[in-house]
């Protein structure tokens, strides 16, 4: 049991659900982070929810690439590299949740909060994928 807990938190890994199950940690961090940020932006600062979504979660990628560099993927790249792809990623991911977002409060008249919660297990998805076979390049 204690090596399973190991293989699952611990040390590099190249298997691919051992990685998902990480990087659910990692953007779960990541999203927790946003989702308070967009929270306080839009409701205690007054700004615009979609201008809160796009700070808060510019400042959400930073935390999640730190998180997946150092326990998700494993790598032999420079960080440098890395975190150029890694934004250009987080980049794809902040068009796909603004676009949802716009759209669910535009044209389905949905709260901003759950708008943004439900963008984001989709965006979570195909930010793992961009980012296993693109960033971190790591093929199955």
């Amino acid at each position: 049991m204690k090596d399973f807990f190991q293989h699952l938190f611990i040390g590099k890994t190249r298997n691919v659900w051992v990685q998902f199950f990480r990087y659910f940690f990692s953007g779960g961090s990541a999203f927790l982070l946003y989702l308070f940020l967009l929270f306080v932006f839009t409701e205690y600062l007054h700004i615009y929810h979609l201008v809160s979504l796009i700070i808060a979660y510019s400042t959400g990628i930073f935390l999640n690439f730190f998180i997946s560099k150092r326990f998700v993927f494993s790598s032999g790249q420079k960080s440098s590299f890395q975190i150029v792809k890694f934004f250009g990623v987080g980049l794809v991911g902040l068009c796909l949740q603004y676009g949802f977002v716009w759209a669910s409060t535009n044209f389905l008249n949905l709260y901003y909060l759950y708008a943004n919660i439900i963008a984001s297990a989709v965006v979570y998805v195909v930010s793992f994928s961009l980012n296993r076979w693109f960033t971190f390049q790591i093929k199955s």
